[in-house]
């Protein structure tokens, strides 16, 4: 889809009460199409439906999600792509890639729990990228796997998704050139990493211009930003969600 067109999207609370907020967007003359229950809404009772329906007066990369109790925790939300200009040229657009904590307890679990305690979220028992990580015994779980082609430049599209964590981005080598951030056009400018707080947004373009060799794309939980158990030995405050990026045969092999 792109700008200026009209969204009419059909929401189900087949699993429950829901309701679903689009984050970012700016609702300009449809307020009751934000999905923020108790606000602007009431939440659809189970079995109910609703069609959601308003103009992309904006352009880039946001997501949605549940705004129903810790709902979106346990995975209610996903990526939305609306098409627009860039301020940069690239040769292809790898998607949206998606940094989230990762709880074994449901959400709604944690969330009655937590309560009546007023406590802070616990440790979470992993991170995602791309919706996928090993375990942090280093067993289980699996990168996920996109193959890129040395000498061209690629668009990759940034989102926290998390309930606790905050991330520092990185991809070891590689400078990545910020586009746009969170649904604003920026003059280009260069970076080795980036701060993604929850709900946050960047467009970046990474150049496959380096020496063959492997190469981590890294999520970092910053120290005062939420705790993960999937921490690296050596750094207690960073998390190891890594991608490996492999330039092979004049390949770029992206494990997220």
């Amino acid at each position: 889809m792109g700008k200026n067109e009209t969204l009419i999207i059909l929401a189900f609370a087949d699993l429950g009460s829901t309701s679903i907020h689009w984050h970012g967007v700016s609702q300009i003359d449809t307020n009751n199409m934000d999905g923020v229950n108790g606000v602007t809404e009431c939440p659809l009772a189970p079995g109910q439906s609703k069609t959601y329906t308003f103009l992309a007066t904006q352009y880039g990369t946001t997501w949605y999600h549940s705004h129903f109790s810790s709902q979106y925790g346990d995975g209610v939300l996903g990526p939305i792509i609306i098409n627009g200009p860039a301020s940069q040229n690239y040769d292809v657009d790898l998607g949206v890639l998606p940094v989230t904590d990762w709880y074994y307890t449901s959400a709604q679990q944690l969330d009655y729990r937590l309560a009546p305690t007023g406590n802070l979220p616990p440790v979470a028992d992993n991170g995602l990228i791309n919706g996928t990580m090993v375990g942090p015994s280093g067993s289980g779980g699996k990168y996920n796997i996109n193959t890129i082609q040395s000498g061209k430049t690629y668009l990759l599209r940034l989102v926290n998704t998390a309930v606790d964590n905050h991330f520092r981005v990185s991809l070891d080598g590689h400078l990545m050139t910020v586009i746009q951030a969170d649904f604003v056009a920026t003059e280009p400018y260069t970076t080795d990493w980036l701060f993604l707080a929850i709900g946050q947004r960047y467009d970046v373009l990474i150049h496959a211009n380096q020496t063959v060799d492997n190469y981590w794309f890294r999520a970092q939980v910053q120290s005062a930003c939420g705790d993960n158990a999937n921490s690296s030995k050596s750094y207690r405050l960073l998390m190891t969600v890594t991608l490996l990026t492999q330039y092979r045969q004049h390949q770029v092999y992206l494990c997220i």
